[in-house]
């Protein structure tokens, strides 16, 4: 059970064995805790050695304690594939992979072999269970394993015999006990723990609801509530502290003394004393604003932010250092005018970034990237010759163009709202038998769109290929020829947010407007059709098909018939088993929306977030209970989705 514990104004997370919780004469008893009856069978022909063994493996690979060359990566021994999931089996010396069932093949040819260990996981799988399975024996050789390994390491980089050796620290009963009696342990389980509006600053809305879709966001609130931010501008901050104030002793000793030149002494004419404040106040706001950026850090005000959140304190929290960091960060926020809530999403995230390790590279292991970072592949294809070229580009959001309105408002800046309601009673119960129709999009009797308003219709749209204007330069023709240019998902992110561009600028005036069209989006949405993968079959089906029509007019007109009817059964059987083998892991979940109601200059911005499968409406300071359909019917100007099935590749 991990907790987060409060004691002497320290706050941090604490992981404590619950079975140490009843009585302390269960030790013995807690290790030999197991979720599998299996395992019992494995130990006692010298399993636990063999695990040991192969812990000392894949340790050593992933810690780079030895070279490739002299320790090799595992790969399946069938397929010759290393990305498959590859699983060690625990009986032999065999690797194979999960993705094309060949782990399960192993297990099947040869009797007595059932248990494996996923390498990029490191969890035990057992073929009679099923499932993956627990063992607290097995779990404390892992970590001992990560200790030794840790320890060497920590000897090759640093030999020196007066560094403290790394031990590890579990807590004893009786430290246990301290530990519960001097610390807060909030119940997670409690639904009002982590639901905290924010204080409106001044037109600061915009703000509120970004912030409230990443104290949402899974990945991120895991990250931070994990105290896996390390921070390292702490030392430049007291470094810089140090030396302001030697600078200030420095200044105020110099204005009471003489000057000394060349071994003269020379008395300093006097100085009046408004003048010579108003040159140190000007001396401090230049240093401290050429410091501002050295000490201000994102990720611990992210650190600050979760903390407060997740307190159990139902009182709303002021973000006013959150929104001074910010200011610091990107002059563009400073003061207190209504900003695009967009903006502060790809600003913020670029502060985070490079407040927590993020690199320029192109493999950036930042939180920033792990979460939100994907690939596009831009393909371009000459109508004369069919020559493809692709490049890939990396994104952290994805900006759709939506449809106009019929009728724009002339003179507010707005469009008119699209969907109209055919009943006038406003009532959720009255419309929740129109909400679902299995992909969570309303339909029925509720409201009317315009057709193509819809997320779907949007990606359908932005992943089509398109004619450029200019001519592109063919390599094969060596020439400049009309080409085509196609964008498809090469590597989807973790989170992909969904950006509706609901403010255009007018071409003629250079007036922004906002366009007012719904946009229907569903609960869950399937990429697979918009993936790079998924254009590449398709592509092959259609020369395929192409092939066997050829072939079709080639037969006689007698076994037109029958193998017309064969191949439609052939083609429905196809369509069923790519159904069945959709990849699950291009399917994403609705998590957080983020809506702007009213005009450009006096409209206001609220988020929907997914909280312990509930949703709320995040509406500065205040947060009340609604309805899925509530979310669905509004007009989303930031949409969240969260991919449903994780792994875990690093």
């Amino acid at each position: 059970m991990t907790t987060t514990t409060k004691s002497n104004n320290i706050v941090g997370t604490t992981t404590i064995n619950s079975n140490n919780t009843n009585n302390s004469n269960n030790n013995n008893n807690n290790n030999n805790t197991s979720t599998c009856k299996h395992i019992i069978d494995y130990k006692d022909n010298g399993g636990s050695n063999r695990f040991n063994i192969v812990q000392n493996y894949i340790y050593s690979i992933k810690m780079k304690l030895l070279d490739t060359t002299q320790l090799p990566t595992p790969y399946c021994l069938e397929c010759g594939s290393f990305n498959g999931r590859i699983h060690i089996c625990l009986h032999c010396v065999h690797a194979s992979c999960w993705k094309a069932g060949h782990i399960q093949q192993h297990f099947n040819e040869n009797n007595g072999h059932f248990l494996a260990v996923d390498f990029n996981l490191n969890q035990i799988y057992c073929h009679h269970c099923r499932d993956y399975i627990y063992d607290k024996e097995f779990e404390e050789i892992r970590e001992n394993v990560k200790l030794n390994i840790t320890i060497n390491l920590q000897d090759v980089k640093n030999p020196s015999t007066k560094r403290i050796k790394y031990k590890s620290w579990k807590p004893s009963d009786e430290e246990f006990q301290f530990i519960k009696q001097n610390s807060d342990i909030i119940d997670y389980s409690n639904p009002i723990i982590g639901l905290r509006g924010l204080n409106n600053l001044g037109n600061t809305c915009f703000m509120n609801s970004i912030l409230q879709s990443y104290i949402h966001n899974p990945l991120l609130r895991n990250y931070f509530l994990s105290d896996m931010h390390k921070c390292e501008k702490k030392k430049n901050l007291n470094n810089y502290n140090y030396n302001y104030n030697n600078n200030n002793n420095n200044n105020n000793v110099n204005s009471n003394s003489n000057l000394v030149e060349n071994g003269i002494h020379i008395k300093q004419e006097p100085i009046d004393s408004d003048e010579q404040s108003q040159q140190n106040n000007n001396n401090n706001n230049n240093s401290l604003y050429e410091n501002n950026n050295s000490k201000i850090c994102l990720g611990c005000e992210m650190d600050k932010l979760y903390t407060q959140i997740f307190s159990g304190l139902k009182i709303p929290f002021t973000p006013h250092h959150f929104l001074y960091s910010c200011w610091n960060y990107s002059s563009y926020f400073v003061g207190y005018e209504q900003q695009d809530a967009h903006e502060f999403f790809i600003s913020s995230l670029n502060g985070i970034h490079s407040h927590c390790g993020g690199t320029t590279g192109k493999d950036c292991n930042c939180i920033v990237h792990c979460t939100f970072g994907g690939s596009l592949k831009s393909e371009v294809a000459c109508l004369h010759c069919q020559f493809t070229s692709s490049t890939s580009d990396p994104f952290i959001d994805i900006s759709l163009d939506i449809p106009k309105s019929r009728d724009l408002a002339n003179g507010n800046g707005s469009a008119k709202t699209t969907p109209t309601k055919s009943d006038a009673n406003n009532d959720d119960d009255n419309n929740s038998e129109n909400l679902e129709n299995g992909n969570g999009i309303i339909s029925g009797n509720g409201y009317h769109h315009h057709q193509g308003n819809t997320l779907l219709a949007c990606l359908e749209r932005f992943t089509q290929p398109e004619k450029l204007d200019e001519k592109y330069f063919c390599r094969n023709c060596n020439c400049k020829q009309e080409s085509t240019k196609q964008l498809s998902f090469d590597i989807l992110p973790v989170v992909i947010c969904f950006h509706l561009k609901r403010f255009e600028q007018s071409k003629s005036n250079r007036r922004t407007h906002k366009i007012d069209t719904f946009i229907e989006f569903p609960i869950t949405i399937d990429m697979t059709p918009y993936t790079t993968i998924a254009r590449k079959k398709n592509k092959l089906k259609l020369q395929k098909q192409e092939t066997e029509e050829l072939n079709k007019n080639n037969n006689s007109s007698d076994n037109d018939n029958n193998n017309n009817n064969n191949n439609e059964e052939s083609n429905n059987s196809k369509k069923r088993k790519n159904r069945d083998e959709s990849d699950s892991s291009f399917i994403y979940e609705l998590f957080a929306v983020v809506n702007h109601t009213g005009k450009i200059d006096s409209g206001h911005y609220t988020c929907f977030v997914k909280h312990h499968d509930n949703w709320y409406k995040c509406d500065d300071s205040m947060i009340s209970s609604t309805t899925i359909h509530n979310v669905l019917k509004s007009k989303g100007y930031l949409l969240y989705y969260l991919k449903k099935q994780l792994e875990y590749t690093k």
